[in-house]
């Protein structure tokens, strides 16, 4: 009994997880809203695929929990020329999807 809970404790788990695909601390070369996307599109330096259909761009998304938090970090960010670090995860909107955000000064 004890390992079929363990196993399905383990199952639950796995398929609750979410893998994050770090960037490197870079600037943030744009930022802009565009019609039919559900949240801020934005250009890094040295962008990472994300593993997803357009690689040139990440989507912060509005639905995300800290959404006005992370915009006004990553807008005083690319105004300051400061580079920030990105958790991305999941595609979205056929973009890999900001999930954390860095900041170090």
């Amino acid at each position: 009994m004890r390992k079929i809970l363990a196993l399905l404790l383990f199952i639950s788990a796995v398929s609750n997880a979410q893998a994050v695909e770090f960037t490197g601390f870079e600037k943030i070369t744009q930022l802009h809203f565009w019609n039919g996307h559900t949240g801020v599109l934005i250009v890094h330096e040295n962008m990472v695929n994300g593993d997803c259909e357009v690689s040139s761009q990440y989507i912060l998304r509005k639905d995300h929990p800290f959404f006005r938090e992370f915009y006004s970090l990553l807008l005083a960010a690319h105004i300051a020329g400061q580079p920030v670090k990105f958790g991305l995860s999941d595609c979205y909107e056929k973009r890999a999807s900001i999930v954390h955000v860095y900041s170090n000064k």
